[in-house]
């Protein structure tokens, strides 16, 4: 968001690096608190809807990206920036994302529960083969584009 923020601005985070810092505090506070404090799931459909649809639009970006090139992007230029690496610099930021994956197992306990006539069986079965499917085109999709 800090880089969407000051490309919008037009400031350069090198030069203010507090930038971050206030981007990050101000969508905790204004939208992630007020969304986490929720204690029915039924009320974030709308919210979750949105995010279906911000998904779907980075997907659409990414894969228009792919046909008509990065734009004024950055290309990797060395033989070093092209390559994967198992464990780099990144790894700790990455931990991050492993936190996520723990929190959405967390989810699916409350989606079961919000489930009607939530039992072990087809109805469950079904909602989660067709949001790990959903989930895995969309990965596929924007891991083919990009």
């Amino acid at each position: 968001m800090s880089i969407v923020v000051s490309h919008w601005a037009g400031v350069d985070l090198h030069a203010h690096p507090w930038l971050k810092r206030i981007v990050l505090v101000t969508v905790s506070i204004g939208a992630v608190l007020p969304l986490a404090m929720q204690k029915d799931m039924a009320k974030l459909s709308k919210t979750s809807f949105l995010s279906l649809l911000s998904v779907l639009f980075i997907t659409f970006v990414v894969i228009t990206r792919a046909f008509t090139g990065p734009g004024e992007g950055r290309s990797p230029v060395t033989e070093e920036d092209r390559t994967l690496h198992f464990v780099d610099a990144n790894l700790f930021p990455a931990i991050g994302i492993i936190s996520f994956a723990f929190v959405c197992h967390h989810a699916t306990f409350i989606v079961y529960n919000t489930l009607k006539d939530a039992t072990v069986g087809k109805r469950w079965d079904n909602t989660v083969h067709l949001s790990i499917g959903v989930a895995w085109s969309i990965m596929l999709t924007l891991a083919m584009a990009a």
